[in-house]
């Protein structure tokens, strides 16, 4: 791991365009418009810091907005830290907390087979699923006689019920027979 750390940092030294200039670059400063979407921040400047071989400690004391939702990935300490940082705006807790559950059930999984590729596991939790189920199952529904379509569904409720109002918008309604 130590490896891959020193790679990322010297990979890092050529990656100095800041988002804040690249807003300006881009004619972006002063507008409502994201740079970019959902982001993966590799943090590898946790270092152990020492003054004179007296060992100190690093605290992150603010960040700059985030526009739509962080993944942060380092080390603190020696252990791998992942957190999630969102707009609240666009994030409620609810949200961001299946999130949490969707990474945990990924780490889950290939912490059980670390041999197995990426492509393999499941992001769904089956909970989850569950979920998806029940939320796309509508009611049973059986079409009328000699409705075989929605289009003839509609005619037939059209002439049924042609008076009465099939659509509103604002103040003014439509009828089925319009």
């Amino acid at each position: 791991m130590q490896q891959v750390q020193a790679e990322i940092r010297k990979a890092r030294r050529h990656q100095r365009y800041e988002a804040e200039q690249l807003r300006r670059d881009l004619g972006l400063v002063g507008s409502s418009q994201q740079l970019y979407g959902p982001v993966i921040n590799v943090k590898v400047y946790h270092d152990d810091l020492q003054f004179d071989g007296i060992p100190a400690a690093t605290h992150t004391l603010a960040m700059g907005p985030v526009d739509d939702i962080e993944f942060e990935v380092g080390f603190r300490d020696g252990a791998l830290q992942l957190t999630l940082v969102a707009n609240p705006t666009r994030y409620d807790a609810q949200m961001l907390q299946r999130h949490a559950d969707r990474i945990h059930h990924l780490l889950t999984q290939f912490a059980a087979q670390p041999e197995t590729t990426l492509d393999t596991l499941s992001i769904i939790a089956p909970d989850e699923l569950d979920d998806l189920q029940r939320w796309s199952t509508g009611p049973e529904f059986t079409p009328p006689a000699g409705a075989t379509t929605i289009v003839d569904m509609l005619l037939q409720r059209t002439a049924q019920s042609a008076e009465l109002t099939a659509a509103v918008c604002g103040t003014q309604s439509l009828t089925y027979r319009r």
